[in-house]
């Protein structure tokens, strides 16, 4: 292609769904509320799914509002299940034009950031050959005390063509 498409795919590889369910609606509540956001999903045709959360919201029910959320719009969303489940999720945007899925991996639902970054990469991706050597792990750093939708690390893996890039 002549240009680069870029997508920044929220990841979670967790098998539990409910803890997915749960923290991703904790997490997407922050943007779904956001006026700009707001109009975008409306814009989308999202508005009939999540009506009832914005009412609640509006209203002032927070813990409410965040089970209104329905499982369709966390699972368009969020890619999640088991790490081979989501290496063909994302090849799913590949084969749809994506060139360059940059991977966000939500820490949630006991994911551990550091072991999705070393599980997610392709495994047996035409683009990625079997006999090529991989990156060494990378150290795992101390433990940082942050909000969940603050990404600490970025760009953790990059491979080549289409590239692949990792995001913590």
């Amino acid at each position: 292609p002549d240009r680069e498409v870029v997508a920044r795919i929220f990841v979670c590889p967790s098998d539990d769904r409910e803890q997915v369910l749960d923290a991703a609606r904790f997490a997407m509540a922050a943007y779904l509320n956001v006026p700009v956001y707001r109009a975008f999903h409306e814009w989308l045709g999202r508005g009939d799914l999540l009506g009832e959360h914005w009412e609640q919201w509006d209203a002032g029910d927070r813990r409410g509002a965040l089970g209104k959320i329905p499982e369709k719009v966390v699972d368009d969303l969020i890619v999640h299940g088991s790490p081979d489940r989501c290496r063909a999720h994302v090849e799913r945007y590949r084969a749809a034009g994506v060139t360059c899925p940059v991977l966000s991996v939500l820490p949630i639902a006991g994911v551990d950031v550091h072991q999705a970054v070393r599980d997610l990469p392709p495994q047996a991706c035409p683009a990625y050959p079997s006999d090529r050597p991989r990156p060494p792990p990378r150290p795992t750093p101390p433990p940082v005390h942050a909000p969940v939708l603050q990404h600490v690390v970025s760009a953790a893996c990059v491979y080549p063509a289409p590239p692949l890039i990792l995001q913590e």
